[in-house]
This record gives structure tokens, sequence and C-alpha cells, in this order.
């Protein structure tokens, strides 16, 4: 079964801080596939489609906004518009064609 990627399960601040650190320090590098606040971007974007597909909506606006503030607008767009033609098509075939 599926189970709910939340927020509560990704790095907490003292995490991220101390990977920063590292970072500065030279012990380790994080790569571009990370949000501003090290998340991953491959499961910041699972997590916002599973939130959008269980309308939970404060979850679903929170990753939203960690892409958006991240600069992963593409990704961002992209995820949208594949929920909305995987989700969506079957009530309103026409709505995918109409995001573009």
């Amino acid at each position: 079964m599926d189970r709910v990627l939340l927020r509560e399960e990704f790095p907490t601040d003292h995490q991220r801080q101390q990977r920063l650190n590292e970072q500065q320090d030279g012990r380790s590098v994080v790569n571009a596939d990370h949000t501003a606040n090290l998340y991953r971007v491959d499961e910041v974007l699972s997590a916002l489609q599973k939130a959008v597909r269980r309308s939970h909506v404060p979850d679903a606006l929170y990753w939203a906004a960690e892409l958006d503030r991240s600069g992963y607008h593409r990704a961002l767009m992209q995820r949208l518009v594949l929920i909305g033609s995987e989700d969506v098509s079957l009530g309103a075939p026409a709505l995918p064609l109409r995001m573009r």
C-alpha cells in the first residue's frame, strides 16, 4: 500500500543546518537535486502529487511553495499538468489541454 509522505519525515531544521555546516566545511556537497531547504526534489514532487490526490490542501500548498521558492517552477508546472491529465481527465477531458 502506498503511504503518505508527510513533512515530518523530511529533515528537521537542525539536520538541515548540520548539512549546510558540512557543506561549508567541504565534508559533503548537496547537489542540484535539492530544494532551498535541502529536501530532495524527487521526494517533494512525489509528496506534492500524493497530497493533491488525497485532497490534503495544506501539504500540497507547502510542497508547491517549496518547489517555487527553490526555483523549480518548470518541474512544478509539469507535475501539475501530469496530475491534471492523470486524475482530472476522466471528469473533464479537455482540462489538461487548457492548462498549457
